[in-house]
């Protein structure tokens, strides 16, 4: 675990939340599930990016193993919850 400052943890947080949000959005917004539909690199490099920033941010509150389950279970459902067709 890499111990870092109040200021650095925080933006660790916003950092993590927002792309966190991203793909919330992604999901149920109409428009930018048909754009992340039509460019899947995108969407597989932001899935990826959340699974860094997850397993970054919950490295400092778990163990490692813990973490890195939490970062590939959210990125596992994420990429199930857009290959699913929207009725």
């Amino acid at each position: 675990m890499i111990d870092l400052n109040p200021s650095r943890l925080w933006l660790l947080w916003v950092v993590t939340l927002l792309f966190l949000l991203l793909e919330i959005i992604g999901l149920f917004h109409k428009r930018l599930r048909a754009y992340f539909n039509a460019h899947p690199k995108l969407w597989n490099g932001i899935d990826l990016w959340l699974c860094i920033w997850v397993l970054f941010l919950a490295d400092q509150y778990m163990a490692w193993w813990w973490a890195v389950a939490l970062s590939l279970g959210c990125t596992i459902f994420f990429d199930i919850m857009m290959g699913r067709k929207k009725k």
